[in-house]
């Protein structure tokens, strides 16, 4: 992969880059902890956000909320081009303190409605911005904000307009599945509980549930807690605070997950 250029700050990320022949085995299920907007300029393939597939179009815009797992099956051999931007929901707080921009990314079941596309887009100055994002400044983070900001106030105004899409999936009982997964996230869950709950033989869910995630259901359910885990910390909350708030029975186990996790225990600033 060649890294174009990068940028990154506590509220904003940005990465454009290039696979000229992308590999799958190099692309795994991921999750943030801060919203993120991936621009499509080439490629083809799968792109996965919990559980649902999107064929892969040029000029795709993908937006994933906090701890929405995504992953893309690129085809090989295809030259893969995009543009990831993460930024904390409060990074224009002070002009939205209603968080409005964000309400696209927020106000929609998961996995569902994350794609738009260039050509639907009624603002014929959004392709020209997201081009202009190619570029590198001399103020980097003016400039990423500066183009940031009419695309989301694009897509939020499209977004009462566009027609909901409901994406082929492998399995609609696994949907269904990772929908209650997020709905009781801080409960306990177990593969037995599951599997009651849902009439599916455990071999047969951890084997639709590895296809549609790229993950193990305790993988899954382990770092949605740890990035939800890491909001709160970064919030402002002790870490001992925090763990039970998460799912975790006990801080060791809390403390090892999130080290293995995130690289840095969960006292050290990140």
């Amino acid at each position: 992969m060649k890294d174009f250029y990068t940028f990154s700050d506590k509220q904003l990320e940005f990465k454009y880059a290039l696979d000229q022949k992308p590999n799958p085995k190099d692309f795994e299920m991921h999750m943030h902890s801060k919203c993120e907007i991936c621009c499509i300029f080439s490629g083809k393939g799968i792109f996965r956000i919990e559980g649902s597939e999107y064929l892969l179009e040029e000029g795709d815009i993908f937006i994933m909320r906090p701890a929405e797992s995504h992953y893309i099956v690129p085809q090989k051999n295809i030259p893969y081009e995009r543009i990831s931007l993460h930024f904390d929901k409060e990074l224009f707080s002070h002009f939205d303190p209603d968080g409005t921009l964000t309400e696209v990314f927020f106000n929609r079941p998961t996995g569902i409605g994350n794609r738009f596309n260039l050509k639907d887009l009624e603002n014929t100055d959004i392709p020209m911005l997201i081009e202009r994002l190619k570029e590198k400044s001399n103020n980097t983070r003016l400039h990423i904000i500066s183009c940031l900001l009419p695309l989301l106030y694009e897509l939020y105004s499209d977004f009462p307009f566009k027609k909901t899409e409901y994406s082929k999936s492998q399995d609609t009982r696994i949907v269904q599945i990772i929908s209650y997964i997020n709905d009781n996230l801080y409960k306990e869950l177990s593969l037995d509980s599951l599997c009651k709950k849902f009439y599916i033989s455990k071999s047969q869910l951890c084997r639709s549930f590895k296809k549609a995630t790229a993950s193990t259901v305790w993988e899954y359910i382990t770092v949605k807690r740890l990035v939800f885990a890491r909001e709160l910390i970064e919030s402002g909350l002790n870490p001992t605070q925090v763990y039970r708030q998460c799912g975790f029975s006990d801080y060791s186990a809390f403390y090892r997950a999130y080290k293995n996790h995130f690289k840095v225990s969960p006292k050290d600033k990140l």
